[in-house]
């Protein structure tokens, strides 16, 4: 549907994806997917970065050593992917949307940072199976929602009361120190899963053209967390729990 923005260079009415010109489109789309793998890459070299830099690394853990720990990363994080998603789709200021985009890949590769070592050592070469699994994902789902055309919108409130679920899970399991097992990565697999289809198909309909810093953290922070729960089921897997 046709929205007004307004931006610092005067006000604009923009298009969704689906109702632009198709050079609009084919922009607006491009546009997606290359702030999507630049957002990627840079989330990649920052873990890096992290995981090669001892003062870093100690002060990352020296977060998660202290009480509530575990909680206090929880919570930061989820305030975080707020306050990112708040500012990618601001629709007053590109620079505000490119900090929100920022701040997200900065908070996933601090978490990266502190879980990779451990799963590293638990079971060599889990992050690069789990990679090859989350790209494979990720292009079948996208592949689905491109070719089939089928419009995933209906998804949203599946996804949101999952979402709740999953989060008082995590909450119900650091209060009560309940170990969250196979089940419980293979259900959020199936959860960021959904989240990329319904985002891909919001992002072929109905997003504005110039929101694509928006849609690209859309898709960044659910394949991240695909990532993380395929990490999570195959070191379960490997020590059958």
């Amino acid at each position: 549907m046709t929205q007004y923005q307004s931006y610092a260079d005067g006000p604009r009415y923009t298009l969704s994806a689906a109702e632009a010109a198709p050079n609009l489109r084919a922009a607006f789309l491009k546009n997606v997917y290359v702030h999507l793998f630049g957002a990627i890459a840079s989330c990649v070299a920052l873990t890096a970065v992290f995981m090669s830099t001892p003062a870093i690394q100690n002060a990352i853990l020296g977060v998660f050593a202290v009480r509530w720990g575990g909680a206090i990363l929880l919570f930061g994080m989820i305030a975080t992917t707020w306050l990112a998603q708040s500012w990618a789709h601001n629709g007053t200021s590109r620079g505000i949307q490119y900090a929100g985009l920022g701040l997200s890949v900065f908070a996933n590769a601090v978490i990266f940072a502190l879980i990779l070592p451990f799963a590293e050592r638990a079971a060599p070469g889990v992050s690069q199976s789990a990679a090859l699994i989350t790209l494979a994902i990720f292009a079948t789902l996208t592949a689905v929602v491109w070719y089939s055309g089928a419009n995933f919108n209906f998804l949203g409130p599946i996804l949101w009361a999952g979402g709740i679920a999953a989060l008082v899970a995590c909450v119900m399991s650091a209060i009560m120190g309940v170990y969250l097992g196979i089940w419980f990565s293979a259900a959020m697999i199936v959860l960021a899963s959904g989240y990329i289809l319904y985002e891909t198909s919001r992002i072929l309909r109905d997003y504005p053209t110039e929101m694509y810093v928006g849609a690209s953290l859309e898709l960044f922070t659910s394949i991240t967390t695909l990532f993380w729960y395929v990490i999570r089921l195959l070191m379960q897997l490997k020590d059958g729990r």
